[in-house]
């Protein structure tokens, strides 16, 4: 008897002290989760207010523009850029008998949303127009989504963590591809419901097992929403191809897009639908895209022409090329023609030509084209949402090489342009060197001796949608007037009456020097 008390008296000590021990444990665990939660939530509240500067750009890209433009003024679109735009905007594909389909459009997009999204995305908005714009400036084949946010939503304990690039997609309203999960839960299963965090310190190893109250003290995240798992845990990092997560609730309420209504529309941002008609193509032209992809304003430009002409593209990326010459076959335009070929070495005499890999690269006369679109690679610096903290790392050396290929490319667009012609010349870059330093050099270019020709800058009325809001310091040498400056279109992130990507549009005729 007396063993056996003894032995209840010891177990009951070493229960009551293992007891003990897991209510001190789980004391701390709450603690620390709480700290951790408040430490998410406090940096959400922060990074979608703007308090917090994201460094998306090099210190010598930055240092390079506040030379140029004024610094507040560059911060001002950096926290902007760091958002995702309130807009989504939809082209549709065939501008013809556009009465009878749009409102079929928009009504089969609110059915689609209704049935698939109504306990998530409520009170979806869906305009026939752009809103803001008044009604003489609007344009018949864009459909406008809104796209509100940032809203609180339940955060879950099983987490996904994803890199910045696939953040930015999900945020545009995208579900998860297995390519962009960099770690996770360790006991995630296929149909659990997980919360998606994009990592933006770029500190995670691919297929690291995640705690969401142990990476909070390392990486800066951000939330995106919840959703339900499509693989186990391992086969997010042993499969190539498929979904990761389908997404069920979202900060940002922007609705997936993919393979809905693909042959009737086409995601597309404001700036870059203006552009096609800004060029103002007419059917029966002959027309020039000196970099065609990804194809949106090239089979923009064929419809309307109502699929009548020539549309002459080209790209230097096979796949690429493949892309668009799909693109076109989807939407039944057979006036593209489109060419794997550096567009800046099509103007020579003769029409053919044979090159080293045995390939046929076409060439043309001098004032050739009717109109001529040059959308040439840029530095990007406009794009939303850019998330990364070293997105934008250049140097001014590789931003002086950037701005000499444009160079090169408007120059030979210019010679091929018929006298009286239209050219076209847009970025999707904030960077004054590569939209009004290059304005001002084509038309100087133009000013020379032994040209016959001189480039004017004209009007993009009715589309002109965006007057600049950029401040230039004061001791700048500003090549151009302020009447050029007015007749350029420039789209700033932080204007929020359009909130888009940052863009800029340049619109030329051709015109022959008058003998005195």
């Amino acid at each position: 008897q007396i063993n056996n008390q003894t032995n209840n008296q010891i177990n009951n000590q070493t229960n009551n002290q293992i007891n003990n021990q897991t209510n001190n444990q789980n004391k701390k665990y709450l603690i620390l989760k709480e700290q951790n939660e408040n430490k998410i939530q406090n940096f959400q509240i922060e990074w979608w207010s703007g308090s917090i500067q994201a460094n998306i750009i090099s210190k010598e890209f930055f240092e390079m523009l506040i030379k140029i433009v004024d610094q507040n003024w560059l911060l001002q679109q950096i926290r902007a850029l760091s958002k995702p735009p309130s807009f989504t905007t939809l082209r549709l594909s065939n501008i013809n008998s556009l009465e009878n389909n749009k409102n079929l459009i928009i009504n089969k997009l609110k059915q689609h949303f209704e049935s698939n999204y109504c306990n998530t995305i409520k009170n979806l908005s869906i305009f026939d127009y752009f809103p803001n714009i008044e009604d003489s400036k609007r344009i018949l084949d864009l459909v406008t989504i809104h796209c509100p946010g940032p809203k609180i939503i339940q955060r879950l304990e099983s987490i996904i963590v994803v890199d910045a690039c696939a953040g930015a997609a999900l945020l545009r309203g995208a579900d998860l591809f297995v390519a962009g999960v960099m770690g996770c839960s360790g006991h995630v299963k296929k149909g659990d419901r997980v919360s998606v965090y994009i990592e933006i310190g770029y500190k995670l190893r691919r297929g690291a097992v995640l705690s969401l109250y142990n990476i909070a003290n390392e990486s800066m995240l951000i939330f995106v929403g919840n959703g339900i798992a499509q693989l186990d845990r391992n086969d997010f990092f042993t499969k190539q191809s498929g979904y990761a997560v389908i997404f069920d609730e979202r900060v940002f309420d922007a609705p997936p897009l993919h393979s809905i209504l693909e042959n009737d529309i086409y995601l597309q941002n404001l700036p870059s639908i203006l552009v096609s008609y800004i060029l103002d193509p007419k059917p029966g032209e002959i027309i020039l895209d000196m970099c065609s992809a990804p194809g949106g304003k090239t089979t923009h430009i064929a419809s309307l022409m109502n699929n009548q002409g020539r549309v002459i593209a080209f790209d230097k990326n096979e796949k690429k090329v493949q892309q668009v010459r799909q693109l076109c076959q989807k939407f039944g335009l057979s006036i593209v023609e489109i060419h794997c070929c550096d567009s800046s070495s099509i103007l020579v005499r003769l029409k053919f030509r044979k090159i080293e890999n045995n390939e046929e690269r076409i060439s043309f006369e001098k004032e050739t084209f009717d109109r001529v679109l040059v959308d040439p690679p840029c530095s990007g610096f406009g794009l939303r949402p850019c998330l990364g903290y070293d997105k934008y790392l250049f140097t001014e050396k590789q931003i002086k090489a950037v701005s000499l290929q444009q160079k090169k490319l408007i120059e030979v667009g210019v010679k091929l342009l018929k006298m009286r012609g239209i050219l076209v010349y847009s970025t999707c870059t904030m960077n004054p060197k590569e939209n009004e330093e290059i304005v001002s050099w084509i038309l100087n270019k133009c000013k020379e001796n032994d040209c016959e020709f001189y480039l004017e800058l004209v009007s993009q009325e009715p589309f002109h949608y965006s007057n600049s809001s950029m401040i230039w310091q004061n001791n700048y040498e500003m090549q151009l007037n302020q009447q050029q400056l007015n007749l350029l279109q420039r789209f700033d992130p932080a204007n929020q009456l359009l909130d888009t990507n940052g863009f800029f549009i340049a619109k030329f005729v051709k015109l022959p020097k008058v003998n005195n």
